[in-house]
């Protein structure tokens, strides 16, 4: 019977967490540390495009976004990704249950 763990994070690689509220991004940067992950953390979509520039791309693991925010949207950072990096997974993060914004993220 095997003993071993369940693999940990590699902490080369960083998350990118995107929320206009503080609070949310502070209980995301906590969450991910415990994780294991490198948590980089930003308050709105414009400071996440300064953030991935595309020297800093193949550092990241994933990019958390909220859906609603002042300005753009989670959604619009997600087009960009999609025109920039294809390959950088982006998870939206939303409280309402609206199915739309679910079929309008997969497509």
């Amino acid at each position: 019977m095997s003993t071993a763990s369940p693999a940990t994070p590699d902490p080369v690689y960083k998350v990118l967490a995107v929320d206009d509220e503080a609070i949310c991004r502070r209980l995301l940067e906590l969450h991910l540390r415990r994780l294991g992950y490198t948590p980089v953390m930003a308050g709105s979509v414009a400071e996440a495009r300064q953030i991935l520039t595309p020297e800093a791309r193949p550092s990241f693991l994933c990019v958390l976004t909220d859906f609603r925010m002042p300005g753009e949207s989670g959604m619009e950072l997600l087009a960009w990704l999609q025109r920039e990096d294809p390959t950088l997974a982006c998870v939206l993060l939303t409280a309402p249950t609206d199915r739309q914004i679910v079929l309008d993220a997969l497509r």
